[in-house]
């Protein structure tokens, strides 16, 4: 069997020294969740003006359905109101 090597993977030896880039790569680890926050924020920004417009839709295709019923119209007008 070969013999495996082991690697000292303590976190604390990716900080110091010339080759050891740990807080770069935290770093940019941070700086991309920041931009994937974003994101997902302007995403559901979207996806907010979708709804209501949507919904202002839905309201005036019931509206125009409720008028041509005639007397339910009424009917109706009173409980909305």
């Amino acid at each position: 069997m070969a013999a495996v090597d082991t690697i000292d993977y303590d976190y604390s030896h990716y900080f110091w020294g010339e080759k050891h880039l740990g807080f770069h790569v935290l770093y940019e680890n941070m700086k991309h969740g920041e931009e994937t926050v974003n994101e997902i924020g302007q995403f559901i920004k979207e996806r907010l003006a979708m709804e209501e417009e949507y919904g202002k839709m839905f309201t005036k295709s019931i509206n125009r359905r409720l008028l041509r019923m005639g007397t339910l119209h009424y009917a109706l007008v009173g409980v909305i109101v």
